[in-house]
């Protein structure tokens, strides 16, 4: 039967869901690693136990792992034709993305003949219908299918991925002002030198901008990359701890080097998008901003903050201070209104 890897669901955007569909051989690695790469870009887990026609009817996205397991597996294949048909309606917003994870036209002949020769006419007559679908629809997306004996490494398909899901979102509700700002932002000016960001103020909006920011162009053009919650994990000695954190991280983003070789003499040679969120120390702020005279050409580099003057007093000069929506706005003046109410209307208790 096929595995339920969770259904996503991004709490950047609202109403969007992601159902994540797999086999059982590709659960724990490829699989396992895409649902972690979707809940650091902010899909969070949707927790259902057993998947449902209505969940399929309420995702607007379906990722679906094709693997030798999953098109050897009668259930599996139902529960495509399924899809197949909700996707097929032509709801507005609604993107499958078939991922082809070590599929070979010989093998996936294969397959499908062995089926022929032992299910009923109308039900093959139903999977082959779906799986022409789908395998149309993954000529699309040849950046994000994975062969085990390939050339390339599996967390740059599983990038491919989290940015076709990141800009099919976008494109579907558009970027706010200030997304749209601080992209214009990275993108101004030569693209020689290192531009470095510093978004401050609120600092659940900072992280926002630069996760949209990352998860559309980290992939694009960047030798490597990585987002570093520098306030949630930072422990122990400061300095050591923060580059031993980011040497990991562009590590794990770039199988070709080693920790051991990550220095300014190699990093220079590279072009990197890094972001380093919620630096409210002024030396570790300091020693980010040193750091990224170690990376190549053409690096972009966003820094999140809760005060301007660290920027400022760094010789950050390009800067972009965050504001609260409208709607916060509106939550926030709604939470004071109910909390005077329950002090009489005197809000001195309040300060």
């Amino acid at each position: 039967m096929a595995t339920l890897c969770h259904s996503l669901d991004p709490k950047a955007f609202t109403n969007h869901y992601v159902l994540l569909r797999c086999a059982e051989d590709t659960y724990f690695g490829f699989t396992g690693n895409l649902r972690y790469a979707l809940g650091e870009a902010e899909f969070l887990d949707w927790d259902h136990e057993e998947i449902e026609r209505k969940a399929i009817a309420e995702s607007s996205i379906c990722i679906v792992i094709l693997s030798p397991r999953f098109l050897s597996s009668p259930s599996c294949l139902d529960e495509l034709v399924q899809i197949v048909e909700e996707f097929g309606k032509g709801r507005m917003g609604q993107l499958l993305l078939p991922v082809l994870y070590d599929l070979e036209s010989s093998l996936v002949q294969q397959l499908i003949y062995n089926h022929k020769i032992t299910v009923h006419p109308h039900k093959f007559d139903n999977w082959l219908q779906a799986l022409t679908q789908v395998f149309t629809v993954a000529a699309h997306f040849t950046a994000c299918h994975f062969q085990s004996d390939g050339d390339r490494y599996e967390y740059e398909c599983i990038m491919k991925i989290v940015q076709q899901v990141s800009k099919h979102v976008a494109s579907t509700l558009g970027l706010n002002l200030q997304e749209k700002e601080v992209i214009q932002l990275l993108n101004s000016g030569p693209d020689d030198g290192v531009h470095v960001i510093g978004i401050f103020g609120d600092p659940a909006i900072g992280k926002k901008i630069a996760r949209t920011a990352y998860n559309l162009f980290a992939g694009e053009g960047f030798d490597s990359y990585c987002f570093l919650n520098v306030g949630e994990n930072l422990s122990g000695p400061r300095f050591g701890h923060f580059l031993h954190m980011f040497c990991s991280r562009i590590v794990c983003n770039n199988c070709g080097i080693s920790i051991m070789s990550t220095p300014k003499s190699t990093l220079n040679q590279m072009k990197v998008f890094v972001v380093f969120h919620d630096i409210n120390d002024p030396d570790l702020l300091k020693y980010a901003v040193e750091l990224t005279n170690w990376f190549g050409s053409g690096s972009r580099v966003i820094v999140t903050s809760d005060h301007k003057c660290l920027f400022e007093s760094h010789g950050v000069k390009r800067v972009y201070q965050v504001e609260m929506s409208d709607r916060t706005t509106v939550r926030y003046e709604n939470v004071i209104d109910r909390a005077e109410a329950c002090v009489s209307g005197h809000p001195l208790p309040l300060e």
